[in-house]
């Protein structure tokens, strides 16, 4: 589908269909992405992981970690680095890095849509720091 200058894709019609997608689908299809020239840069906007999200951030070449800095999300935050310490990612990486958003607009609750995320705050720190890096 396309959203303004925005390309994306869809298929994914339920969570199962996540739970259904295994480490070697994630090989082939980010093998097939890196292959289209077309792209110079694909987000993955994840709400969950699993073996095959895990593979995925593997395998990405920068990592965004998109946070207001309050007390909860830190501690949201080192449990989630914690737990990829143990199935062996290594978040020290300098691939990974923490975005700071502003706390005005942070409602994640209300991205319900592409649309909803692309005009949002998450999207445009992500953004900047892309451009920025």
């Amino acid at each position: 589908g396309k959203s303004g200058n925005l390309s994306y894709l869809t298929g994914v019609a339920h969570g199962f269909d996540l739970l259904s997608i295994n480490k070697e689908d994630i090989h082939k299809w980010v093998d097939e992405l890196r292959k289209l020239s077309e792209y110079e840069t694909i987000v993955f906007f994840l709400g969950f992981y699993n073996d095959a999200v895990a593979e995925l951030v593997k395998l990405s070449d920068s990592v965004l970690l998109p946070t207001t800095g309050d007390a909860y999300e830190k501690t949201v935050l080192q449990e989630w680095e914690r737990q990829m310490r143990r199935i062996g990612i290594a978040t020290e990486d300098n691939k990974y890095q923490t975005i700071m958003l502003p706390t005005e607009e942070i409602k994640i609750d209300t991205l319900r849509s592409l649309q909803d995320l692309s005009s949002s705050a998450v999207w445009s720190s992500a953004m900047q720091y892309v451009q920025n890096n």
